[in-house]
């Protein structure tokens, strides 16, 4: 359901991941989708701190269950990404990861920022553990 890279999949599987065999519908709905992402990696813990492509690469810590309190956290944003829901952390738990209705955000802790990383789970997972750019922050609403 959520592909994953040739890129990266390596890094899904050294931590131990074993993709399912259920082939759903994709959700529609941000809790829908941070359902069927946790159903496939909680609690997984992939990819490691340090020296990237365009910038550090990051480990990211998938949630075991949904984090209502994370997930207001983007409130300043919310007219831009509609509901969200928190599915991990990353770098060290410096970033929260959230999925949306229209795709994926990393919202960095010490300085405030919220970053689009992109539509597809695969490509918000390459930025973040192959430590590519994520782009320029997004305004607050």
């Amino acid at each position: 359901m959520f592909d994953l890279s040739e890129s990266i999949r390596h890094y899904f599987k050294k931590a131990g991941w074993v993709p399912s065999n259920i082939h759903a519908d994709i959700p529609q709905s941000p809790r829908e989708k941070a359902l069927a992402l946790l159903s496939e990696f909680a609690g997984l813990e992939v990819g490691s701190v340090g020296a990237g492509v365009e910038l550090a690469k990051s480990d990211v810590c998938f949630y075991s269950e949904l984090n209502p309190k994370a997930s207001g956290v983007l409130n300043a944003w919310k007219r831009q990404t509609g509901e969200v829901e928190a599915i991990a952390t990353a770098h060290h738990d410096h970033i929260i990861i959230y999925v949306g209705s229209h795709g994926f955000y990393a919202f960095t802790d010490p300085d405030d920022k919220l970053y689009e990383l992109g539509p597809e789970f695969s490509l918000a997972m390459e930025k973040l553990l192959l430590g590519l750019s994520y782009g320029t922050a997004m305004k607050r609403d």
